[in-house]
């Protein structure tokens, strides 16, 4: 048996923060705020199904705190692929700006990484344990879809995970 059952988390965000099916992107979403401290990184899978057309952008914000009093936008250092044929893959790419664009396509998949390290104070001078990802509505047709977010490599392994969320 793998080791991944002990190794994983899905977060279930709160239902104000959880994308909804249908227009996914409408009203632009943000996360709730996630505590990456006993992890290492933290997966955010992004799939689209109808609506070709519709995009948005994925962006990372640092958070000092479960409110967050401070959030600010993680300028690079997490990783992206994505898939718009059938089990066919674009090879991982370091993000260098801000955001990454989710393109037009329907039926199509966003894999992105975040590994907890670029909350470290040497890296974007942040020192937080706790972040949040946001997706912007860019073009606003209509994109149905869902949205997974999979914390991964554990400090500690549980069998029944502490909740990350506050």
């Amino acid at each position: 048996m793998s080791n991944f059952m002990d190794s994983h988390h899905i977060v279930r965000l709160t239902l104000a923060q959880q994308p909804k099916g249908e227009d996914m992107f409408e009203g632009n979403i943000v996360s709730d705020v996630i505590n990456l401290s006993n992890w290492g990184g933290m997966y955010v899978i992004v799939q689209k199904l109808d609506g070709a057309a519709g995009t948005a952008t994925f962006g990372i914000e640092a958070c000092d705190d479960v409110t967050p009093t401070t959030s600010p936008a993680i300028t690079t250092g997490w990783w992206y692929r994505y898939q718009t044929a059938a089990d066919t893959w674009s090879a991982w790419t370091l993000e260098a700006t801000t955001v990454t664009t989710i393109a037009a396509g329907a039926d199509s998949v966003w894999e992105f990484y975040v590994p907890s390290s670029i909350l470290e104070g040497t890296t974007n001078q942040y020192n937080y344990k706790f972040v949040r990802w946001t997706l912007t509505e860019v073009d606003s047709t209509a994109v149905d879809g869902s949205v997974v977010t999979l914390l991964v490599d554990p400090k500690v392994a549980e069998a029944i995970p502490t909740t990350v969320l506050a």
